[in-house]
Formats: structure tokens, C-alpha cells, sequence
């Protein structure tokens, strides 16, 4: 089921994720979405307060494969509030939040293997080159 809030500066409902059950999922992309200042993300400070009794946990899901997740009480409890002109936002350090990778299985391929070029070092003694390997 997706999850919207009211966003003041675009002044329609804008989606913050979807329930799936007792989880908030939100997948983002890190290079758009990442915080800095923060080092972590954000969600609109009034969707986090209707929130707190309705999921268990809220999940950041990149798309680079990584998944944090934190409850939305310890959000609360933790987060910095502020307002980049999309109304107020609570945003979460990653420091806060339990990671999760997710194991992407690689399909078998064949390597051709290169042969190993012979590793040569100068001898001063000699004034000749002595091969290595």
C-alpha cells in the first residue's frame, strides 16, 4: 500500500514510501537522496508522527543494493529536524540505523586466464638484468 504526505512546496501529496505489513519501505538513490550534513536520509517530519503505532520499522532501501532500517520512535528520537523548502523533514544519521546487503548471486563465467609475463630486477653487481619468476 503506498504511503503519501502532503509536501507544502509542491502542494500535493507526494509519496514517502510503501507498507508492506509492519515495514515502511523507501528506496532511494544514495547519489540524489544522501544526506552529507547528516550522513544519512530523510522522511517529511509529519509522516514520521503518523508512523509511530502504524509500522514497526522504516526501511531505507538503496538502489545500489544496501538496506538500512531503524524504528520510527528511535527516528524520533534521534533525528535532526529541518526545512530545504520541502516542509519540515527528520533526517537519520546511517550511524543510527542497522544495515542490511543484500547477496546478489553471480552467474557462473568463464575467465580466461593470462599468462604471467616474467618479472626482471637490475643487478648492479652483475650490470645485467636477472629474471624473477
Amino acid at each position: 500500500m503506498k504511503f503519501l504526505t502532503y509536501d507544502t512546496k509542491k502542494k500535493k501529496k507526494v509519496l514517502v514510501g510503501e507498507i508492506q505489513g509492519e515495514l515502511l519501505i523507501k528506496t532511494v538513490n544514495p547519489t540524489i537522496y544522501f544526506m552529507r550534513v547528516v550522513g544519512g536520509y530523510g522522511i517529511q517530519y509529519n509522516a514520521l508522527l503518523e508512523l509511530i503505532g502504524k509500522v514497526k520499522k522504516i526501511v531505507i532501501k538503496e538502489t545500489g543494493g544496501e538496506q538500512w532500517e531503524a524504528t520510527p520512535e528511535y527516528w524520533k528520537e534521534h533525528c535532526s529536524i529541518a526545512d530545504y523548502g520541502n516542509g519540515k523533514q527528520a533526517f537519520l544519521s546511517l550511524k543510527y540505523m542497522t544495515i542490511h546487503k543484500r547477496v546478489k548471486a553471480a552467474p557462473f563465467t568463464k575467465v580466461q586466464v593470462e599468462q604471467k609475463k616474467p618479472i626482471y630486477f637490475f643487478n648492479k653487481e652483475k650490470n645485467s638484468y636477472v629474471k624473477v619468476n
